[in-house]
């Protein structure tokens, strides 16, 4: 049998179905009724993740707020009363971005200077006000998304900011709130560190310097480490160089001079740094530890004069030898495994970047430059030093800021954290009993959390 519709699509105009439909819903009060409450009715709760009310709501929000709907009309449809409650985000950088651009504000400085804070908070406030009504009525009202607006929960609001407030005193109360001191990522322009889950939002490509760097050895005037590094203002914090323990290291002979490159990457970097040489001497990486050498800005930073348990040979697991020399200069305050042996062997943690990526008082000539202006800097003075045996540029994925794109930078800072391995187990076994769909997406909470 051959079933024909008996709608003439072609004079369907869908458009005043829907009009027709949302008239019937507004005069029926359909959607008030299809919130009630029935007696004795299993409870199906929907506490929505807050769109952020930065700005106008675009296909990909409708889609994410259609798959919502589809499942709240479904368990109301199996007999389910629904708790379908809505929410807004309306604080926090996001908004405070949109803003700045709207009143022109570049830095965080200018907060205060250019309009006063009470001036900022009122016009982000405004912001929010303008694009709520978008979300409320496009993203939506308008697609029969039917959640409790009249009791949404705003995080602008005093009774959720004191609830935030209640959930920070019962973890000082359960010695869970602590201040630690660790290398974060940070972004320089918002001027604020970011979780691990915000930097895998933002990698982007970009071209970053790339230079190889002589560090004579203390007591040997010929013999230099080799070190690679695409952040050369980095090395103004310089305190050690790290090897592979168990990689092999060649001693080459390169006119008067004696170097020391990993074996593997011999080729590599005689090729970058238009030279010939040989081995004349081979050991592991472990018998290279312990050598001392003279930081190559000592003269420009003078702060590293006083550093005495400095600037020596460390061995690393971390160590790669497929790329750069196959030795890794060490800042212990602007890289995560560079701080872990830093605090290993009792080095200095320096970190002389403040968080707007502007080097402070301590960091010599280098001082009042932004990391990229230092990193020029740094590159002019090595070769001037004839300390630089190659210099160029590298493609790469880089964090940026998911906010603001601008690339982030990491710095040895105190912030304040929870301790959440007081209680990963129990939150473990509550994932447990979890049903999430797809079940391929079960993987990532279960990483997250663990």
């Amino acid at each position: 049998m051959i079933l024909v519709s008996s709608i003439d699509l072609g004079r369907l105009k869908l458009s005043e179905v829907e009009k027709e439909a949302k008239k019937f819903w507004e005069v029926n009060n359909i959607p008030a009724k299809w919130r009630s409450w029935r007696e004795g009715r299993p409870v199906f709760s929907f506490l929505e993740g807050p769109p952020t009310a930065n700005g106008v709501p675009h296909i990909g929000h409708l889609r994410g707020r259609i798959y919502k709907d589809f499942v709240l009309k479904f368990m109301r449809l199996q007999g389910y009363n629904v708790w379908a409650q809505g929410g807004w985000d309306e604080q926090g950088l996001p908004v405070e971005v949109e803003t700045e651009k709207k009143l022109g504000i570049k830095h965080k400085k200018e907060i205060g200077e250019k309009i006063s804070p009470e001036e900022f908070i009122r016009k982000c406030n405004e912001l929010v006000d303008y694009y709520l009504k978008f979300w409320e009525k496009q993203a939506t009202t308008d697609i029969a998304l039917w959640l409790d607006l009249e009791n949404a929960y705003e995080t602008r609001k005093p009774e959720y900011i004191e609830h935030v407030w209640h959930l920070i005193k019962r973890a000082h109360q359960e010695n869970m709130l602590y201040e630690g001191f660790r290398v974060l990522p940070f972004c320089p322009r918002c001027e604020t560190v970011l979780s691990d889950a915000e930097v895998d939002m933002g990698y982007e490509e970009k071209t970053s310097p790339s230079i190889i760097v002589k560090f004579r050895v203390k007591d040997d005037e010929n013999t230099y480490l080799l070190v690679w590094t695409t952040t050369p203002w980095t090395l103004i914090d310089n305190e050690a160089v790290a090897v592979s323990p168990k990689g092999r290291y060649c001693k080459l002979s390169v006119n008067d001079e004696f170097w020391w490159v990993a074996e593997s990457r011999v080729e590599e970097v005689l090729k970058l740094a238009k030279a010939e040489g040989e081995c004349v001497e081979v050991v592991l990486g472990e018998k290279l530890a312990g050598l001392e050498y003279e930081h190559p800005l000592i003269e420009e930073v003078p702060l590293h004069k006083s550093h005495d348990n400095a600037h020596k040979v460390f061995t690393g697991e971390f160590v790669s030898l497929d790329e750069g020399t196959g030795l890794v200069h060490i800042a212990p305050g602007h890289g995560p495994e560079d701080f872990e042996l830093g605090s290993k062997h009792d080095l200095p943690i320096t970190s002389n970047v403040e968080i707007n990526g502007v080097f402070n008082s301590s960091a010599g000539v280098f001082q009042g430059l932004y990391v990229d202006e230092a990193s020029k800097k740094v590159t002019q003075v090595l070769r001037s030093k004839g300390l630089l045996i190659y210099s160029g540029i590298i493609t790469h994925a880089y964090p940026h800021c998911w906010r603001c794109h601008t690339p982030l930078i990491y710095r040895a800072d105190r912030q304040w954290f929870i301790d959440i391995s007081r209680i990963k187990s129990n939150l473990v076994d509550q994932l447990e009993k979890v049903n999430i769909f797809p079940p391929k997406l079960k993987e990532r909470f279960t990483n997250w959390v663990a």
